[in-house]
């Protein structure tokens, strides 16, 4: 499919998706009240199925219960959480393309694992990761002990400056618990961010244009790709990781449009 294509079919089932999510919300709130806003949401839900089904019609779903309606609407929206994915996994440059530059980057070194390639780019990537998820944890905090490392080192011929670093980077909190522990200060935050574009750097040198100045954005469309094809699928959990994934990657770089957006 051309990019054109893609878009144009990830951007129906986004939409499906969204309103048949508001639409449920909506239900929840007002099931079996028999008022306007629960008629809107079963018909929201009912237009979307005789799009796809010739029956039941859009009365049965006007007149049917609250919960029957909820049920038949998400499953519609699993429906299209799985035809985004099939959609995305069939053309995943195309997909990616659709990533603004500040999301494209970040998602390809922090969300995409590099594959088992040999190569100066897959290593370099390794690297940022292992350096990255060091220094960092999945909460988002900074493991300060971690870079403070080889400022501790026992017989340093730079126990001052040591000593300089570990007191400007890093201060003393008492846990609840009564036990010491230690946080990164503002400038111990900046040391770290540093340290770690250190390595996104090096990466990144592996997708400068000619000119060195730009990020070759074709070149690592085509290198977050192969990263995602290369993720197994032999175990269902597998399926799950790479589809989550895609379907994650799809949210960021299609969104929803209200009434009215398209025509504009």
């Amino acid at each position: 499919m051309a990019k054109e294509d893609v878009k144009k079919s990830l951007q129906k089932d986004i939409n499906e998706e969204y309103f048949l999510g508001g639409a449920l919300q909506v239900l929840s709130q007002h099931a079996d009240k028999n008022d306007d806003e629960e008629k809107k949401a079963k018909a929201i839900i009912g237009t979307v199925s005789t799009q796809y089904h010739p029956h039941p019609d859009l009365e049965f779903y006007l007149r049917s219960e609250s919960g029957w309606v909820m049920g038949a609407g998400n499953a519609f929206k699993r429906d299209d959480k799985r035809r985004i994915i099939k959609t995305a996994k069939g053309d995943l440059e195309s997909t990616l393309e659709l990533l603004e530059n500040e999301k494209l980057l970040p998602i390809t070194l922090d969300n995409i694992k590099p594959s088992d390639e040999k190569d100066e780019k897959h290593s370099a990537h390794r690297e940022y990761l292992e350096v990255k998820n060091k220094l960092v944890t999945k909460e988002g905090e900074i493991n300060i002990d971690a870079y403070l490392v080889p400022f501790t080192k026992k017989d340093s011929l730079t126990s001052e400056f040591d000593a300089y670093m570990r007191t400007t980077a890093s201060k003393e909190y008492k846990t609840e618990d009564n036990k010491t522990t230690r946080k990164a200060t503002q400038i111990g935050k900046r040391l770290v961010e540093n340290y770690i574009g250190m390595y996104q750097g090096r990466f990144l040198t592996h997708f400068a244009d000619g000119t060195k100045k730009e990020l070759d954005r074709k070149a690592l469309v085509e290198y977050a790709a192969e990263n995602l094809r290369a993720y197994s699928e032999e175990k269902p959990e597998y399926v799950k990781e790479k589809d989550d994934l895609i379907y994650g990657i799809v949210k960021v770089a299609v969104q929803p449009e209200k009434p009215g957006e398209a025509e504009e």
